[in-house]
């Protein structure tokens, strides 16, 4: 029997095994490449799913046109002319690193170290580890407070003071817009100038949400245009007493719960009212940990607010899955609107990159 003809049976043998077996005997085969000093390409290691479209206008009228110099297989558009792999306009477009260096990055990244011990452990440069960290973040934001709301919904927000974290000595168009601040000063300051707000949703039984609209607190036309036409009639929502929550949710047919905090005391501290069901201690639970999960990182720049945002949230709505799979996966389909030329024009002039966030 020859070689091919070997193959051939192999293949026939695939159609007997369930999706867990499939994906015990891809490992073993990647562990085997591993093993004889073979380097997988990014394509084999990451999309599992065969190219449905062209990459740049989208057509499906495409042929195979050979490989390129590592292995991937190219594709030729009839209607464009281009061509393309299974990884181009994606977040690993132009990566010069194997699959395992990613997967351990992704690890590493998502475990909480640092950025000087992702490279060491990944043996690239600590700038290298910056721009992959915001190409995988970008990736996971794009996934964020775009779905539809409905049944029992927390909703409530938390301020995070602005931050122009960053090497400014370098640059030469940044002007600090105030004095910097002292330690000690007070973190919880609401304004329009001192602090950015973050909307978090909580639906039970669903999953968490959130997103950054604003400067200084919510007002009822922002609240207009992050739910239009994403909430349910059916919705049941419940909001301490800020006013903007009432005046937008009485222009819907959601029902509303108003749960105002009680008053602080001599003896009680200050904490939210409890009625039957309705509550919003999840949500403000989730304002904890948020907070927690910022001073790992030992303050984040307020033009990398979301992006942090985006990863906290992901993280909450994966617990127990196999987040690290799941993030390799992610950022092998989507496609990073933030280039790589970008950030390192950031990571040049980070003064210059979109942190100035509009007051409401």
């Amino acid at each position: 029997m020859t070689k091919s003809e070997k193959l051939k049976d192999v293949a026939k043998l695939l159609d007997y095994l369930n999706e867990k077996d499939l994906d015990e005997l891809t490992n073993e085969v990647y562990n085997r490449l591993i093993a004889g000093g073979a380097q997988p390409s990014m394509s084999r290691a990451f999309d599992k799913t065969s190219v449905s479209a062209c990459a740049h206008c989208g057509s499906v009228k495409f042929v195979k046109n050979g490989k390129d110099r590592k292995g991937n297989t190219r594709y030729i558009c009839r209607d464009c002319g281009k061509t393309f792999t299974a990884l181009t306009n994606t977040t690993l477009c132009g990566t010069r690193k194997s699959a395992d260096t990613w997967k351990t990055y992704v690890e590493n990244m998502l475990d909480g170290r640092s950025l000087e011990e992702c490279a060491k452990r990944c043996g690239i440069s600590t700038r290298t580890a910056f721009l992959w960290r915001h190409k995988i973040l970008n990736a996971l934001s794009e996934q964020s407070f775009d779905h539809q709301y409905d049944g029992l919904m927390e909703m409530d927000e938390l301020f995070v003071r602005i931050s122009y974290k960053g090497n400014h000595k370098k640059s030469q168009h940044f002007v600090m817009p105030r004095e910097p601040h002292k330690r000690g000063t007070d973190g919880h300051i609401k304004s329009n100038k001192s602090s950015v707000s973050v909307l978090c949703v909580v639906e039970r039984g669903k999953g968490f949400s959130g997103v950054i609209p604003c400067r200084g607190f919510i007002t009822q036309p922002l609240l207009e245009n992050l739910f239009d036409g994403k909430l349910s009639d059916e919705s049941v929502v419940m909001t301490d007493g800020l006013r903007a929550y009432k005046n937008y949710l009485d222009t819907t047919n959601a029902q509303h719960i108003i749960l105002p905090s009680v008053s602080k005391t001599k003896t009680t501290s200050k904490k939210p009212r409890v009625v039957g069901p309705y509550h919003i201690n999840n949500v403000n639970a989730m304002h904890q940990r948020f907070r927690k999960f910022l001073r790992t990182y030992n303050g984040v720049s307020t033009k990398f607010l979301s992006n942090y945002l985006a990863l906290f949230l992901w993280m909450e709505n994966h617990k127990g899955d196999d987040s690290h799979k799941l993030v390799c996966d992610t950022i092998s389909s989507a496609g990073s609107y933030v280039s790589a030329e970008t950030l390192r024009y950031w990571a040049a002039e980070p003064d210059l990159a979109p942190h100035s966030i509009p007051a409401a």
